[in-house]
């Protein structure tokens, strides 16, 4: 009992120490969409995407700072032992629509 309260206060004391830790809150905003040439950028102000259709990678950033880099999408169907990546060879296209005026849309 006495150790699991000293785990327990260790712990308590831990967390008092870090801090709060900033919790991004979601709220709507407008997103804008373009594309030029090969490039799609998408961004509502605060995060922006860009994902390049040529190459089948994009990344994620927040103002300045790159959040993700380099991404791409990775999967393999089920009972098969093959993977498709995004950045395999083909033709990619892109295209948007507005789907509601909720805010999230």
């Amino acid at each position: 009992m006495k150790r699991s309260i000293q785990g327990l206060f260790v712990l308590l004391l831990i967390v008092t120490m870090i801090g709060p830790i900033n919790v991004a809150e979601a709220k709507p905003t407008k997103v804008s969409v373009g594309q030029t040439g090969s490039v799609v950028t998408a961004g509502n102000g605060s995060i922006s995407l860009t994902y390049d259709l040529s190459t089948g990678r994009g990344s994620f950033k927040q103002g300045s700072t790159t959040l993700i880099s380099n991404f791409y999408s990775d999967y393999q169907l089920y009972g098969t032992s093959s993977r498709i990546h995004s950045y395999d060879p083909g033709k990619r296209s892109a295209k948007w629509e507005a789907i509601g005026n909720d805010g999230y849309g």
